[in-house]
């Protein structure tokens, strides 16, 4: 009877010490799903967006170049959208590049006169063709080696060489022409005091007369243009300037002279 007794309280100690353990014995990693969250736990499960900012903000410093460089990738148009490179300066229009207005009136004036006079103009510029070639001829066979050069000295704003404009209809002309040389020839021999003079050429076309002479006396020759040029009489209105080629005592001279 008195061993009974005992037992009994023996075992009512017993589970009276493993209930009060489980209330007063501190967490540990068994029982730790027994803790309630505390506040700032608690806040940040019932929020979720608040979870997501939170694990952003402690990746921040890990994630940062490389959420940089998808956000570039990322912000690039298609290849469709996206603008063509500039031209390259080849190919861009220089427009520091001044217009040569010359050769564009040029073009102007040659297409009014196809207009207005089309069988002058054209028959002028086949003439053109024509009398360069012979001029060219002439010039070697006066001035040999320096016949090329000196006919781009010539042709330097000639109007005539370079770009020839019909006037006056063809019928007009045709006439025109066979006086023109004429008068011409007749002053220019008149005039000249040079004995080694020869007046090797002079062409009439559309108001314009072309003359090359040679001779021995250039100041002669110097004297003969300027006598010439100032002869309105017989319709001269202009001159281009004297182109001079001198070997030893020979000279060769061309000039054009325009007629009103």
């Amino acid at each position: 009877m008195k061993y009974g007794i005992a037992a009994l309280l023996t075992t009512l100690g017993f589970v009276a010490g493993f209930f009060a353990g489980q209330y007063l014995m501190p967490a540990t990693d068994h029982n730790i799903n027994t803790i309630k969250p505390t506040t700032e736990a608690a806040q940040l499960i019932s929020e979720p967006d608040t979870v997501a900012s939170f694990w952003a903000g402690d990746m921040s410093s890990q994630t940062e170049p490389e959420a940089r460089s998808i956000t570039a990738d990322a912000a690039q148009p298609p290849a469709s959208d996206r603008l063509t490179p500039p031209a390259t300066p080849s190919e861009t229009p220089d427009a520091s590049k001044p217009v040569d207005v010359a050769a564009t009136l040029a073009q102007v004036e040659r297409k009014l006169a196809m207009e207005k006079f089309p069988m002058a103009q054209e028959e002028m510029e086949y003439w053109l063709d024509n009398h360069n070639r012979d001029l060219k001829d002439s010039m070697r066979e006066k001035l040999g080696d320096s016949a090329d050069w000196m006919f781009e000295e010539v042709s330097k704003n000639n109007a005539l060489l370079n770009n020839p404009i019909a006037s006056s209809p063809l019928e007009q002309d045709l006439a025109w022409r066979q006086q023109a040389k004429q008068q011409l020839s007749d002053l220019i021999y008149s005039l000249n005091t040079d004995p080694g003079f020869e007046l090797v050429s002079v062409t009439c076309i559309q108001k314009q007369c072309e003359v090359t002479i040679t001779g021995e006396d250039q100041s002669a020759a110097t004297r003969l243009f300027i006598q010439v040029v100032s002869r309105n009489d017989i319709g001269i209105s202009g001159a281009s300037t004297p182109t001079f080629h001198s070997k030893y005592d020979d000279y060769w001279l061309y000039f054009t002279v325009q007629f009103t």
